[in-house]
């Protein structure tokens, strides 16, 4: 678990970098989940619909192929 959003590796600058930050949502206050939790969940159903079903994020690069091979 990271400190703070503000620390460079924190798992949701991570994914900002990598699918942008209109992409990303950060739930940081797990007490207030539960009351956002339709919200949420509704939010992310808009999300899909616009954007369709995510596919897989292939991290495996060049390099990568080259040693598994």
């Amino acid at each position: 678990m990271n400190p703070s959003v503000d620390v460079e590796t924190h798992m949701f600058n991570f994914f900002k970098g990598l699918i942008g930050e209109k992409n990303c949502k950060l739930l940081n206050v797990p007490d207030t989940v539960a009351e956002n939790e339709l919200k949420t969940l509704a939010s992310i159903q808009k999300l899909l619909e616009q954007n369709g079903k995510p596919c897989c994020v292939n991290l495996i690069t060049e390099n990568d192929k080259k040693h598994l091979k």
